[in-house]
């Protein structure tokens, strides 16, 4: 929780700053494109500068006081993974200073390599962006310093029982045990560091001349993300669009549902519609069969509910009726 409270400091931090970047010059996302830009992006380089120190774990920063107590509680527990969950933090914090160091190069110390439109129009933060930076710089070097002993101090009463502890275990053994432990995470900070600034002058001398040929592959290889990103359009993406287009889009949206659906309600209406305009002729000898088909309808329905009131003569004389009626509108329609 006080890795999570400090965190939320210094990543927002490299997050508001990169967005400065961006803005600044001509919205690239393109740290390739970039470099050059500590002349004309001083206060966002600052910026970005302690919020990476601070990501590192760099002494007495904010993010030093809670990486390194996490990586102390696991070399003093008792689990038998903590050794190698101290191990894989501490070369994290190595990555971490390597690439810290490589954007800061790439960002602001490399050649320029973008546009030249793009150095011409860039500009400083606004006072509206540089704000949240100014006030972010500050609690990114002094608000882990100062809860340390809040969150994680000897003795301290903040967590009280909202936190259990197991019998045998006790979260304050990590203030006691040697400071040689302590100071691997910040050697391998240093490292990293190190690494991070020398690695231009390294890939520039070696990767471009002597070891061209293996390393240069394993740079492609290693540029492109292990493929992943192909694995994943050809393995994953590809077969869900094929899926949504032809499955879910041609034959369930626009096949199933909408022929039972919308569609089949449609031409239903447009088919009874087309069949009850027929009735609609204009001759008058149609419209008296239809009077008297709808009569001897209704006297048959009066009939069944009201116990044959009706004389079966009337039936046979109706009947003659309609059959007469019938006739004559079938010979007039057919001459």
């Amino acid at each position: 929780m006080f890795h999570l409270f400090n965190h939320g400091f210094f990543k927002a931090l490299l997050f508001l700053s990169a967005g400065s970047v961006i803005h600044a010059f001509s919205d690239e996302q393109d740290l390739r494109r970039m470099g050059g830009l500590l002349n004309f992006l001083p206060f966002t380089y600052l910026s970005m500068f302690i919020g990476s120190l601070s990501l590192m774990g760099f002494p007495f920063l904010t993010g030093f006081y809670s990486k390194d107590a996490i990586l102390e509680l696991a070399l003093v527990s008792s689990s038998p993974f903590a050794k190698y969950a101290f191990i894989l933090g501490s070369v994290s914090a190595f990555l971490t200073s390597v690439y810290s160091m490589r954007l800061l190069y790439l960002c602001f110390f490399s050649r320029p390599n973008g546009y030249r439109t793009s150095y011409l129009t860039i500009h400083e933060a606004p006072f509206l962006m540089a704000l949240p930076l100014f006030f972010l710089v500050i609690m990114s070097i002094f608000i882990g310093a100062r809860f340390n002993d809040l969150f994680i101090g000897l003795g301290t009463s903040f967590w009280r029982s909202s936190i259990f502890v197991s019998s045998g275990q006790n979260l304050y053994d990590f203030h006691m045990f040697s400071n040689l432990f302590k100071i691997i995470p910040i050697l391998a900070m240093i490292l990293g560091i190190i690494v991070g600034l020398i690695y231009p002058f390294f890939f520039r001398i070696f990767v471009n001349s002597l070891l061209n040929d293996i390393l240069l592959p394993l740079y492609h290889f290693l540029s492109l993300k292990w493929y992943f990103d192909n694995l994943y359009n050809y393995f994953i993406i590809k077969p869900v669009m094929f899926f949504s287009h032809r499955v879910t889009f041609e034959i369930l949206d626009r096949g199933i549902i909408e022929y039972f659906g919308p569609l089949f309600a449609v031409r239903f209406v447009n088919t009874l519609i087309d069949k009850i305009i027929k009735f609609q002729t204009g001759f008058i000898y149609h419209y008296i069969f239809l009077f008297m088909l709808g009569l001897v309808l209704c006297l048959l329905i009066l009939n069944f509910y009201l116990i044959n009131i009706i004389e079966p003569r009337f039936w046979v004389v109706l009947s003659i009726l309609v059959v007469v009626q019938l006739i004559k509108i079938t010979k007039i329609s057919h001459l």
